[in-house]
């Protein structure tokens, strides 16, 4: 066993080492680019994107959300790369903060990350599909979520059918309205009541 989980930590470890190199060449190859208006900004980028490389999480976080701020898409493919330190509340944020910068380059990350074990990283990207894809291929992503075993899945998928507001839908939000939560059951209602407004 102590065998196995020197290996497993080790692996980990690599994982890690491979994931920082990734990020700093991003970095790298982006500051490159003349896509920061002046030295200044291009500058405060530079120091914003290397606390993805701090060692302590919440740091991590702290960058992303900076980087989402600053709204530069040169950040998609640090961010990306990023997502490979594989820690939920890190990849929750990266995906939120790739919807807000709104590069379609995300989209195929967050299909692959709408079945991530943690809940918080499947709601993120459920709301990224939304936002970025305007075509019907998000749908049954949409449809899915609403079977999550997690109750905060199930109400945005309501949420985000609702918005839709398609015909097709409407037997499936029908359904929630015996889900055995709450607020689930909440957002079909208003989900529904959207549905017969838009109707008249």
């Amino acid at each position: 066993v102590e065998v196995a989980e020197r290996e497993r930590i080790e692996a980990v470890e690599a994982a890690e080492k491979e994931t920082i190199k990734a990020v700093e060449a991003a970095i790298a190859e982006v500051v490159k680019l003349d896509k920061f208006g002046t030295p200044t900004a291009r500058v405060m980028f530079k120091k914003v994107a290397a606390d993805l490389l701090d060692s302590d999480l919440e740091n991590k976080v702290l960058a992303v959300t900076e980087l989402g701020k600053i709204g530069n898409n040169a950040a998609v493919p640090i961010l990306m790369a990023a997502v490979n330190f594989r820690h939920p509340e890190l990849i929750s944020e990266i995906i939120t903060t790739l919807a807000a910068i709104g590069d379609s380059r995300a989209i195929p990350l967050m299909y692959e990350e709408v079945a991530n074990p943690d809940y918080r990283v499947r709601s993120a990207c459920l709301r990224g599909l939304f936002k970025l894809t305007d075509d019907e291929k998000e749908t049954p992503v949409l449809i899915n979520g609403l079977r999550d075993k997690h109750h905060e899945v199930r109400r945005t998928a309501v949420t985000l059918l609702g918005w839709k507001c398609r015909a097709d839908d409407l037997s499936a939000l029908t359904q929630c309205l015996k889900d055995e939560d709450a607020k689930v059951r909440k957002a079909a209602v208003l989900a529904l009541a959207g549905a017969v407004l838009l109707s008249i």
